[in-house]
């Protein structure tokens, strides 16, 4: 194989394959998808063709015989496994997201489509962004225990640590000259952050909601809801009226607090077009 063509560099275990393949037909006119999947051991050049379509998965035998075949050995062998479970794990997305995660920290990088590890971590776990709000209030303390006794949920101090260490390195915080923590960029949740895990994130904030109802008194939350008709061409304009009511409720936190909230809103269709 060309060493520029490395399967570290592919998102996706298929482009990989497609790129290997017209590499070689540039080098050897005769070489076809055929004789590729004779020198598999295949029966038929179908089953090459639907993979390399996107029509079909490879299957576990399969997967190792491509590794085999393209010479792919330790980080890179473990690499194109993980894109081939990956590829499999469309429309699940916890277990994509954990996928990803393990491709990160596979990747000699510690990256996957451009996201560092520590950015996965960061954007995916609700503490990151309750710790990173803990150190805004006047009494805050950097001490694991005292932080993990001020949030309500269950949190270790090793994931307090981590999480603190991450951000540093992220510039979510930074160290006042003092040495005191302080707040420094917001943690971004837009189009350049992993689906997976933003889903992850959103997942964990509604299960706590729902423990909330159990557990916190209703005088210190605001759990409501209701259903109505909306007319699909007004869909955006009931967005823009969510986020201007999370917009206003972020001014409030502009002056000092004592607690840390968390608000979530859901909008989402409870019926579907007829067929």
């Amino acid at each position: 194989m060309n060493d520029h063509l490395s399967i570290l560099n592919y998102s996706d275990f298929r482009p990989f394959l497609k790129d290997y393949l017209r590499d070689i037909k540039k080098r050897n006119s005769r070489f076809s998808c055929g004789a590729w999947s004779r020198r598999l051991g295949l029966k038929t050049p179908s089953a090459l063709t639907m993979i390399l379509n996107g029509q079909r998965n490879p299957g576990p035998e399969l997967v190792e015989l491509f590794i085999r075949d393209l010479k792919l050995v330790g980080r890179e062998a473990t690499f194109f496994r993980e894109l081939v479970i990956l590829g499999k794990s469309k429309g699940e997305s916890s277990k994509r997201f954990l996928n990803e995660l393990k491709l990160a920290e596979i990747h000699p990088r510690k990256e996957f489509r451009g996201i560092s590890l520590n950015a996965f971590k960061a954007i995916s776990n609700w503490h990151f962004y309750a710790i990173r709000e803990l150190v805004d209030l006047p009494n805050f303390k950097e001490d694991a225990t005292w932080i993990q006794k001020r949030i309500r949920f269950p949190l270790t101090t090793k994931q307090i640590h981590e999480a603190i260490r991450i951000m540093l390195e992220l510039d979510f915080l930074s160290r006042a000259p003092n040495g005191k923590l302080q707040y420094t960029n917001q943690i971004e949740t837009e189009s350049d952050s992993p689906d997976e895990g933003l889903r992850k994130y959103h997942e964990q904030v509604l299960e706590m909601a729902q423990k909330s109802l159990n557990t916190i008194k209703p005088d210190l939350r605001e759990i409501s809801g209701m259903t109505f008709t909306l007319n699909k061409k007004d869909l955006v304009r009931a967005k823009e009226i969510l986020r201007q009511a999370q917009y206003d409720l972020s001014q409030l936190g502009k002056t000092p607090g004592d607690e840390v909230y968390q608000v979530e809103v859901a909008l989402f269709p409870l019926t579907q077009q007829e067929h």
